[in-house]
């Protein structure tokens, strides 16, 4: 039976009570007093007819200030009766300036349309990126907190339809690229699964299997097409109104909403894609989105979106070395050099002194498809009123095709005769044995995304509902096939191998001794064959329900703004995984050559290395299904299908707020708090064992449910001494809950690993921990942020945060005795866990400049400069004192440009993201190090018409992708290799 979310125990939870209450407060306010009279209006841009954001609409003499909303909405109440001006300002648009009367009980209605500054139209292939910086600049100039919002014109084609591609343009923001794709983003150095990503402010849902670069609680941002969005908003200093799930901060993509465009909008794109790095891949591949806006009806009150993108990226290569490593020993001839020197021949050497273990070559092409729809229809009753329902389908897959070859040594790892100890550039694999593979992948992702809800404003108030509901699948299918040296070998058939990592990305080897593995000299009558299937799915729904209510009114004559709220988000996700290698029988495995191609494969990076024999995997699998009886299941898991792992997880939540504006200083303060429910549902099992006979049938299902409270705590100022001067101070608090994947009660016991032939067991233990606690955090900002007209922007800033209960992993060693904490079974077994650390700190800058050169003469006066930097330090403690906390990317920068002549553009933006700490743990050897990654991305456009452009785009132009290492820079432990991409085709505006 699937665990269910019970309902919360209101009566154990008095600070939620009061904030319930809290929320309730300004409904049973009193009315106010009857106005004697009101302004409402809305502002659109002539240039284009849509909607203006942000928008500064003042009434002059007066404390009426106000600020459009993302429909051009604005509304003043309570006006004493009289006559007033009224003005209304946007960046590169002329003021609009009106004498209005107000009367008691007769509402002033203006429909305003702001001209463009002359200026604007000087270029039309500048208009769309000039509004989207004017509402970058806007919106977070006039933010309350500390945000920056840019809009989806302001950097022109988004590269492969990722938004990803476009989110790493922004400061303080990085990303994590498997094979080259940006799937995650980091903020402030803080890696994706301690961030939040929502749209239009609902958390979306996460799931996810297979290897996954980052934790299953991040979302895979390049499952969401770019076409969809038409702003994006990163908050660094959290509100009490938002959701408090996100240590670094918080991005929120907002989709384009019909009724925020005054007239028919209809945009397309379509072009070809083509990955340049492989000599043998000429394959394009095609990309397409449309977008078409109206408004139905004489009174035009009902709006209407509808939205399509269909992108695919074909013949994405994925090379990769690997090296693995681990204690090696004295040779078996070494001799004492003398009565100081402890070595002894076959004896380990000083576990500092690592030497490599393994060397494996991965190559492979992958199919990328990204594709969906989405929907929106909004109605508007009349200025005050409207109800929205929205629609969206994504469809994600990924295809690949990968050969797999690969030197394994034995456990007595030897150095060369000749070779100092500490010197871990050469290493010698004794017995190694050969393997070689061939695996195809599929992944495939489905999201279902409905959203509704109302919005009602009355005098001086807002009421708005919501609600969502998403859900998710995803599959993750492997098909594999391996032929390797097999058990009865002769002492002289086993391989000698020769490492040399002194190239520190390409590390080399020789076969010194041994059976050959060269192309068409492998004697496959010694070689072993196995089958593998491997499937994994996981549904995930997430159900959203909000309620919001504002009141603006003047306390003691000074504006004030008083907001409160609930939220419930309920979490439910069910994963399930079959993984069975079927062995060929030895009474028939004298046959492997039949599996093989009879071609030689592809040399790794463009021939670097060299070609080896190829598996058909088509063959292998069509012969297993016809010859079942041939194969033997090799852990015992064919009798023994694991039951899928459950949890449910929901968070109720309360806030209230108020903001106070004194002058040109503003205040926002308030609390929010969250109550959060688990129940899940987890399995306990073995694999076969060598010595204990135990089989993946001894399966224990395990429960666990727990629920926890949490107060947050924020304040904001806001100062402009000038007109272009912006203060900021924020002292606000946030948390991330930890992987659901790591609180689901699970252990899993690996005793299939051969012993060392000294008796000693060498397995693993691999065990969830679901009393683990969410990360907390204190966050302390300040900026000073200067406004260059027109719209540019210099701006520092420092951030701190203290971090609490930090999570990090456990890697050690079982040690032996009753009291080893599993009753004396599995010495010397690997174990692996995570738990709450302690304390951490995280200290940084972020440095943004932006500028347009509007006073050099032409065509200069189109240059555009903009960049950005991010430095953090991390203090933080390990068992064993280290101080480099996980995930934390300590320097981040981007620097581009933008130029426009006539009906030409050109960009180039060059993106940096330094070495950080990928992986810790308690064995040196797997103590992982990212190196830095530098990329180049260039964009060139030439508008022939509005609604006719060609553009050509070159994303990570010089081929740069990161590398990881172990402990030092010489141990490499992968190196890939992902290429350059080139993106083509037409677009434009209707």
């Amino acid at each position: 039976m699937n665990p269910t979310l019970p309902r919360p125990p209101l009566a154990r939870l008095p600070a939620l009570r009061q904030l319930l209450l809290l929320a309730t407060l300004p409904l049973s306010l009193p009315a106010q007093t009857p106005a004697a009279g009101r302004i409402e209006g809305r502002v659109s841009s002539v240039a284009n007819g849509e909607y203006i954001h942000q928008a500064a609409v003042t009434l002059q003499g007066t404390n009426y200030k106000q600020t459009t909303a993302s429909d051009g909405r604005f509304t003043f109440n309570n006006i004493p009766a009289g006559d007033y001006t009224l003005a209304v300002s946007y960046v590169d648009c002329e003021t609009w300036e009106r004498n209005v009367t107000i009367a008691a009980g007769a509402p002033v209605s203006l429909d305003i349309a702001l001209e463009p500054a002359v200026l604007k139209l000087e270029a039309m292939t500048i208009t769309s990126q000039r509004e989207g910086d004017a509402v970058s600049i806007i919106r977070r100039r006039n933010a309350d907190n500390l945000v920056n919002v840019i809009s989806m014109d302001a950097y022109g084609t988004v590269a492969d339809g990722n938004i990803g591609n476009f989110l790493i343009n922004l400061p303080g923001l990085a990303s994590t690229q498997p094979g080259g794709e940006v799937t995650g983003i980091t903020v402030r150095g803080m890696a994706p699964e301690l961030n939040a990503v929502t749209v239009d402010g609902v958390r979306a849902a996460a799931a996810s299997a297979g290897s996954q670069a980052q934790g299953d609680r991040a979302v895979l941002i390049d499952q969401i097409p770019s076409e969809f969005i038409k702003e994006i908003e990163v908050t660094k200093a959290l509100l009490p109104e938002q959701p408090a799930d996100s240590l670094g901060g918080s991005i929120n993509l907002v989709q384009k909403h019909p009724s925020d465009f005054k007239r028919r909008v209809v945009n397309y794109s379509a072009g070809l894609f083509h990955n340049t790095y492989r000599d043998n891949n000429q394959e394009f591949a095609p990309n397409f989105a449309a977008t078409y806006i109206d408004k139905l009806g004489s009174a035009r009150k009902l709006s209407y979106s509808i939205s399509a993108s269909y992108n695919v990226q074909g013949g994405v290569p994925h090379d990769r070395v690997q090296v693995k490593y681990d204690t090696p020993y004295y040779p078996l001839n070494y001799t004492p050099s003398g009565p100081d020197d402890p070595g002894r021949a076959g004896y380990p050497i000083d576990p500092g002194d690592i030497s490599v273990t393994s060397i494996r070559m991965l190559s492979g092409e992958m199919t990328r498809v990204r594709a969906g729809s989405d929907a929106a229809l909004v109605y508007e009753f009349d200025r005050t009123a409207r109800v929205w329902l929205k629609g969206r389908y994504t469809y994600f897959s990924e295809d690949m095709n990968r050969t797999d070859y690969q030197f394994i040594g034995s456990t007595t790892t030897m150095l060369p005769e000749d070779q100092d100890p500490r010197d871990d550039a050469f290493s010698i694999l004794p017995r190694a044995t050969w393997r070689q593979g061939a695996m195809n992948t599929t992944r495939l992702s489905r999201q279902g995304v409905i959203m509704a809800g109302l919005e009602k404003e009355g005098d001086g108030s807002l009421f708005r509902l919501r609600a969502s509901y998403n859900p998710s699948k995803y599959i993750n299918r492997l098909r594999a096939a391996t032929a390797h040296m097999n058990s009865g070998l002769a002492d002289s058939d086993w391989p000698t191998i020769y490492i040399d990592t002194t190239d520190r990305f390409f590390p080399t080897f020789k076969r010194l001794s041994g059976l050959s593995n060269e192309y068409g000299e492998t004697d496959f009558d010694k070689y072993s064959f196995e089958v593998r299937y491997g499937d994994e799915e996981t549904r995930e729904d997430m159900t959203n329900i909000n309620m919001l209510h504002e009141r603006r009114f003047f306390l003691f004559g000074i504006p004030a703004k008083f907001k409160t709220g609930v939220d419930y988000r309920r979490q439910h996700r069910t994963s399930s995984a079959n993984d069975i290698t079927w062995l060929y029988r030895p009474a028939v495995y004298k046959n492997v050559a039949q599996f093989m191609t009879g071609g030689p494969g592809y040399g790794l990076f463009n021939g670097r290395y060299d070609s080896y024999d190829v598996i058909d995997l088509d063959y292998s699998q069509r012969f297993f299904q016809k010859n079942p009886s041939d194969f033997t299941d090799y852990q015992g898991k064919a009798g023994a299908v694991l039951p899928p792992s459950v949890i449910t997880e929901g968070v109720l939540g309360a806030f209230g707020q108020a903001h106070l504006t004194f002058g040109q200083l503003s205040v926002l303060g308030g609390v929010r708090y969250e109550w959060t429910n688990v129940n899940s549902r987890g399995s306990s099992y073995q694999l076969t064992g060598l010595s204990s006979g135990q089989r993946t049938s001894d399966i224990n299902t395990t429960t666990h449910s727990s629920d926890y409270g949490k107060i947050f705590p924020s304040i904001h100022f806001r100062y402009e001494p000038l007109r272009r001067l912006v203060f900021r101070a924020s002292v606000s608090s946030g948390m991330a809950r930890p992987a659901l994947n790591l609180i689901t009660p699970t252990i899993i016991i690996n005793n299939n690993v051969p012993d060392d032939g000294d008796g000693t067991e060498r397995g693993m233990v691999t065990e969830n921990n679901p009393n683990l606690k969410p990360q907390y955090a204190i966050n302390y900002d300040l900026s000073a942020e200067y406004y260059i007209e027109p719209g540019g922007v210099f701006s520092v800033g420092a951030f701190q945060k203290d971090i609490t209960d930090f999570l990090a992993p456990l890697r050690e060693r079982i040690g032996a005795g009753p009291d080893n904490g599993f009753n004396g079974n599995y010495a010397n077994y690997r174990y692996s866990t995570w738990f709450n650390m302690g304390r951490a700190k995280v200290r940084g800058i972020e440095i943004e400049y932006k500028q347009r050169f509007t006073f050099l003469p032409k065509p200069f006066n189109s240059l555009y400069i903009y960049g950005g930097y991010t430095h953090i330090r991390t203090e933080g403690t390990y068992n064993d004192n280290a101080t480099d906390l996980v995930g934390f990317i300590p320097d981040v920068w981007s620097a581009g440009l933008s130029f426009t002549w006539r009906q030409m553009e050109f960009r180039a933006i060059h993106r940096y993201t330094g070495e950080n700490l990928s992986n810790y743990s308690n064995i040196q050897q797997d103590i992982l190090w990212r190196t830095y990654n530098a990329t180049w991305d260039f964009n060139m456009q030439y508008s022939f018409r509005p609604w006719l452009a060609f553009y050509v785009d070159l994303v990570n132009a010089t081929n740069s992708s990161p590398a990881y290492f172990s402990q030092t820079g010489r141990r490499i432990q992968w190196n890939e290799c992902a290429g350059a991409r080139l993106g083509f085709g037409i677009k434009g505006r209707f």
